[in-house]
């Protein structure tokens, strides 16, 4: 079963139906790719579309090998989305600019007779190192945070460098 220790907390109902459904429960992953100058672009793993939070979500074929939560630190994940038309390969060529991309995974269950999802996971990431080939798939890597990948040389506060050290 996929549950993670998330960052978003879930109705008493949902954690209900979780109990609930111990043979059978749909959890898909959510994805928001936004991009500043293609625009967002939703997409959910699974055979129909849904409406998440008043957005519709295409039906779509990917898979996310998400990321490791070590304490303090979030490693990098993985996603590998179908690109058979080959849209997205076009677009990664034509800019230099960097996607972002919103990853959800979700629990849908049934309230009553209405369809209701949540998140129990709500993460953001940057889309770096876009690969393909012939197979009709993009791997992207999913980097949490691109300001711990930057590298600055130590100086030391010196009175010649910074006047107000005395």
């Amino acid at each position: 079963m996929l549950i993670w220790s998330g960052t978003v907390s879930i109705s008493n109902k949902a954690k209900q139906q979780i109990l609930r459904s111990k043979t059978s429960a749909k959890f898909p992953f959510l994805i928001e790719i936004t991009h500043e100058v293609y625009g967002t672009y939703r997409y959910i793993n699974a055979d129909t579309d849904i409406v998440f939070e008043g957005n519709t979500f295409e039906a779509s074929s990917f898979s996310i090998l998400p990321p490791k939560k070590d304490g303090s630190d979030i490693s990098n994940a993985t996603l590998s989305i179908s690109d058979i038309d080959q849209t997205w390969i076009e677009k990664i060529r034509s800019t230099q600019k960097r996607a972002c991309i919103r990853f959800i995974a979700a629990f849908i269950y049934n309230n009553e007779g209405t369809m209701m999802i949540e998140a129990l996971e709500d993460m953001e990431f940057q889309l770096v190192n876009a690969s393909w080939g012939d197979t009709g798939t993009i791997s992207w890597s999913m980097v949490y945070d691109t300001i711990m990948d930057i590298n600055i040389p130590c100086d030391t506060a010196t009175f010649s460098k910074v006047p107000g050290v005395s």
